[in-house]
């Protein structure tokens, strides 16, 4: 009977020592953040997060929800320091991939490509001190350049140009005046999820065909699409009409948090934007992504994700498909808190709501709680690389009204703990009110 009994505390101690040793490595490997201020420019509170990127040439910051006005500020500073110091040099949003990176070639500005920015950030407060160091330093001999690389269509006044500018493009090619049009047309509309769902059920097909001729056509035509952008805007708006049309089933006015919908197209399309970017148009220079932790975090095969409890299916992320590509050059930045508020003012139907302490069914923001740090940042990838690096445990990542339990030290390659979080507030100067 003895050689049982000593067998379960040995089980016993190791299981508790192994938890205290997670433990002692997310304490050992989070540094302190004197703040999220824009304007603190001492910085050397930010150089964990610089020795944690190393090398990494793209780095990604996410958010746990498109409402947090804490994270904003944050971000914000992160982006300034890798600005700055680390020599990055452009900032790609999660937003419209042709009208972003249209209005920045055109005009070479910052002002101008944050029109087609979406409006949870740009018509927040807690963004505009992004949006003034985006006015000051999107200009000069070496600027923060400003570029999207979300498939969907946030700025509906640049559909206007894009009919113009590629129905030019399409009659020079020889392509019949009234076929193009209403090729045209036809994708402006299968790229919106409402206006898709009257379409007839063999629209997907043409748009498919149609738009495989199109992108040979101007493969054989290299000197009327120089920089490749025709191609990849054909490429991403095709990609958009086959997400929105395999989420037809959700109805028109949808709630995000009241259905569930499928982004793994959405995810994909949005991977090969940002690796246009960084392979073609911006090739060689540090980008900063703007995100979601949902899209930015990498390896979600290692998460159990229960979709009853989940609004969205999903097969991969965008991170996921990056890391395929550009490996430990690619370094994603997941943002948390313990408590606080949260809810975006742009979206509808969503109003602020509390976040609230889930101890240990949220591990993570637990055990930052007990070391008392307003913000900090803890390195993700140096811990999953330790023997404790596959622990699986439960937190929040992707929103904070779902728990997911998996291998989380490889799921994002840092954490940003942001103790009491606030929800964004709609922008002083706004001349509207949302409802």
């Amino acid at each position: 009977m003895l050689k049982p009994f000593l067998l379960l505390i040995a089980t016993f101690v190791s299981l508790v020592m192994y938890g205290q040793n997670r433990a002692d490595l997310v304490k050992q490997y989070s540094s302190p953040i004197s703040s999220i201020s824009i304007n603190d420019t001492s910085d050397s509170d930010l150089r964990a997060i610089a020795d944690a990127i190393g090398n990494s040439r793209i780095v990604m910051l996410g958010e746990m929800d498109n409402g947090d006005g804490e994270t904003f500020k944050a971000k914000a500073r992160i982006v300034r320091y890798l600005h700055q110091k680390l020599g990055f040099s452009v900032l790609a949003f999660e937003s419209d991939f042709y009208n972003t990176n249209t209005l920045w070639d055109q005009y070479q500005n910052g002002d101008s490509a944050l029109q087609a920015v979406w409006g949870v950030w740009t018509d927040v407060e807690e963004f505009q001190d992004m949006a003034r160091y985006i006015s000051q330093y999107s200009k000069g001999p070496e600027p923060l350049s400003i570029a999207g690389f979300d498939c969907q269509v946030f700025y509906q006044p640049g559909m206007v140009d894009f009919l113009r500018q590629s129905s030019s493009l399409l009659i020079s090619m020889g392509y019949n005046e009234t076929d193009a049009r209403n090729y045209l047309s036809i994708l402006v509309k299968a790229n919106d999820y409402d206006t898709s769902k009257v379409l007839p059920d063999s629209t997907i097909s043409f748009l498919r065909n149609y738009t495989i001729k199109v992108m040979n056509d101007i493969r054989k035509n290299p000197s009327l699409d120089t920089s490749g952008m025709w191609l990849q805007t054909f490429n991403s708006m095709m990609g958009n009409a086959a997400n929105c049309w395999l989420n037809r089933r959700v109805p028109v006015g949808y709630n995000f948090f009241r259905i569930q919908m499928d982004g793994t197209i959405h995810d994909r399309q949005m991977a090969d934007n940002l690796r246009w970017l960084s392979e073609q148009k911006y090739k060689g220079r540090k980008i900063i992504v703007w995100g979601h932790n949902q899209h930015v975090c990498k390896n979600n095969d290692l998460l159990e994700i229960d979709l009853s409890n989940y609004r969205k299916t999903q097969n991969t992320t965008m991170g996921n498909e990056l890391a395929k590509i550009f490996k430990d050059d690619l370094f994603s930045i997941g943002f948390t808190s313990f408590d606080g508020s949260s809810g975006s003012p742009f979206q509808r139907n969503l109003k602020p709501y509390e976040i609230r302490p889930l101890g240990k069914n949220d591990w993570y923001t637990n055990t930052m709680a007990s070391l008392k740090m307003n913000y900090a940042f803890t390195d993700f990838r140096a811990i999953s690389k330790t023997p404790v690096g596959d622990n699986e445990f439960t937190m929040r990542g992707w929103g904070y009204q779902y728990e997911m339990k998996g291998k989380w030290f490889h799921v994002f390659d840092g954490m940003f703990f942001i103790r009491t979080q606030r929800h964004g507030e709609i922008r002083r100067d706004a001349d509207y009110i949302y409802e």
